[in-house]
């Protein structure tokens, strides 16, 4: 608590606050269901077990479940808990979520493209620092410890958003073709949102 007060006086148009905070996110973590509620042939709800569902911005369902277990809504922002732990994908329909998955929805202090390129910024962080070299998973208890970190006016959170957009958007040329060609990316990303999270 002294070392958010002291960084608030540092800084006092940006708030800092953990995701476990629950005034202000609302965190989901995900539960596998039973193997004879899911399928292969569309019935039910989208069913996401973990990274291997993810595209650039949002999953492909391969799987569907009739009897969900957790749920994640639209636009809530889905992070990979295990092997590997970091990416991030956002969720563009309502969709049951597995164990390799926790869904995040920020409270009204943040606007929602702010809270993604902060969890990119994050997300980043855990796939490039890990315990040892990456993190094999991570528990609750582990997320409810990110510290986020914002504006505390939604209209400066949108210029942000404005700002690492005509940045990083100078990127996409940068092909995921090749490891090499990823990695530049991955550490172009993190060079460009750390300077801008330079609260954080």
């Amino acid at each position: 608590m002294k070392q958010q007060t002291q960084k608030n006086k540092l800084n006092p148009y940006w708030q800092e606050v953990r995701l476990g905070d629950e005034r202000y996110f609302k965190i989901t973590m995900g539960q596998s269901p039973a193997g004879s509620s899911y399928n292969g042939l569309g019935k039910g709800m989208p069913f996401f077990q973990g990274k291997k569902e993810f595209g650039e911005i949002s999953p492909t369902a391969k799987y569907w479940c009739s009897k969900p277990s957790k749920i994640a809504e639209k636009d809530d922002i889905l992070l990979s808990v295990r092997a590997p732990v970091g990416p991030i994908n956002i969720a563009n329909e309502k969709c049951c979520i597995g164990r390799g998955l926790a869904a995040l929805r920020p409270k009204k202090i943040l606007d929602k493209e702010y809270f993604y390129h902060y969890m990119k910024f994050v997300s980043i962080k855990l796939m490039s620092a890990g315990r040892g070299s990456t993190f094999n998973a991570i528990k609750r208890s582990d997320v409810d410890r990110i510290k986020v970190s914002y504006p505390k006016l939604i209209e400066d959170q949108k210029k942000m958003v404005r700002r690492i957009k005509d940045i990083l958007s100078h990127s996409s040329d940068i092909s995921a073709q090749s490891d090499a060609l990823s990695k530049n990316l991955l550490r172009f990303q993190k060079s460009v949102l750390t300077k801008l999270f330079k609260q954080v």
